[in-house]
C-alpha cells in the first residue's frame, strides 16, 4: 500500500501510529472526492468494501456488481451489513428492478435504526452519528430515485409525462 514503511526502522512512528495515518489519508481522500485515487489504493491494499465504494462513486456499475459477488460482500450481506445493502439498492436501480427497490429500502433502512439504536448516546463523541445520519440521508436519495424510476416506468407505457413535483415533496 502507500503506507508500506517499516514500523521503527527509523521512521520515527509505530504501526499503530501508521494505521492511523492511513485511515485519516483514506478519509480525507473521501471528502475531497479523490474516487480515483482511492480505488487505485484500494485494489493495490485489498480493501474490497473501499473499492466497492469507490466504484459505486464512479458509477462503475459493473465493477459493483462484480464486487458485489466478492465472499467479503456476500459474507457482510449476509451478517446484515447496512452498508453492502445500500449497494443492493443501488444496483436494483441501476438494473431497472422496479419491484426490488422499495424492499430492498425497507431492509435497508431496518438495518440503519437498528444500528442507530447501538450507537451511544450523542453527548458522547464520535462521529458514528454523523455518518449514520448522512447514510440515513443517501438512503433517502434512494428511495426518492426508486420511486422516480416507477413513475416514469409507469408514465412510459403510457407515453405521458409523470407529475414528479408532487412525488417529492
Amino acid at each position: 500500500t502507500a503506507f508500506d514503511l517499516p514500523s521503527n526502522g527509523g521512521v520515527g512512528f509505530s504501526e499503530s501510529e501508521g494505521l492511523l495515518w492511513e485511515e485519516r489519508w483514506v478519509e480525507l481522500n473521501r471528502e475531497m472526492g479523490q474516487w480515483e485515487v482511492l480505488s487505485e489504493y484500494a485494489e493495490s491494499s485489498g480493501c474490497v468494501k473501499l473499492e466497492m465504494e469507490c466504484a459505486w462513486k464512479l458509477r462503475n456499475w459493473d465493477k459493483v456488481r462484480s464486487l458485489s459477488l466478492e465472499p467479503p460482500v456476500s459474507a457482510a450481506l449476509e451478517m446484515g451489513d447496512s452498508e453492502a445493502k445500500m449497494s443492493e439498492v443501488f444496483l436494483a436501480i441501476v438494473d431497472g428492478k422496479v419491484s426490488e427497490v422499495e424492499n430492498l429500502h425497507a431492509q435497508t433502512a431496518q438495518l440503519f435504526l437498528r444500528n442507530w439504536l447501538l450507537l451511544p448516546s450523542i453527548g458522547t463523541g464520535g462521529s458514528g452519528h454523523r455518518e449514520l445520519l448522512e447514510s440515513f440521508h443517501q438512503l433517502v436519495e434512494l428511495r426518492e430515485s426508486g420511486q422516480i424510476m416507477v413513475e416514469t416506468s409507469r408514465h412510459s407505457s403510457n407515453q405521458t409525462l409523470p407529475d414528479l413535483k408532487n412525488l417529492l415533496r
